[in-house]
């Protein structure tokens, strides 16, 4: 499998569990970079048809809260992962690159991770309600102004 689908569908992935469409990172990441990064851009990286830059790897892990190198992440099954000269590598291998950390450290990353999730998922919802309460008002003030339209008595 080419490193850039698996790097792609990763970034899928990750996108879905935040909850985020796709024009929606794509205006995260290129508020980031300052350039433009429309919801094409980000569909062709998703579907592996496109490579990647350092800071655009950077910049996704930091929107999307994941380790950089979760992107490296093969799905199982996959045996080999090929680079972009044709080269093929032991996906295996992937296996042994655990880099040692401090679990409190991890710990804690975790629990804030969680913590930005529940407020940015709050703040959707809030954003929600907020949208629903337009709806009615406007609801409510259009029965009353047919209200005001019928005549009396009903006739």
């Amino acid at each position: 499998m080419k490193i850039e689908r698996i790097v792609g569908e990763r970034i899928r992935i990750a996108r879905e569990a935040m909850g985020y469409s796709q024009p929606e990172l794509g205006r995260r990441v290129g508020e980031a970079l300052d350039k433009a990064y429309p919801r094409q851009a980000i569909s062709a990286a998703e579907r592996g048809e496109r490579a990647f830059t350092a800071s655009e790897l950077f910049v996704f892990a930091q929107i999307l809260r994941v380790p950089v190198g979760s992107f490296f992440t093969p799905p199982s099954g996959v045996d080999e992962i090929e680079i972009s000269s044709g080269t093929k590598y032991p996906a295996s291998g992937l296996d042994d690159l655990h880099i040692p950390g401090n679990p409190a450290k991890e710990v804690a990353y975790d629990i804030g991770r969680v913590v930005d999730e529940l407020t940015e998922a709050n703040s959707r919802r809030a954003d929600e309600i907020a949208r629903e309460r337009r709806t009615l008002t406007t609801l409510h003030s259009q029965l009353i102004e047919l209200q005001n339209a019928l005549p009396e008595g009903g006739e």
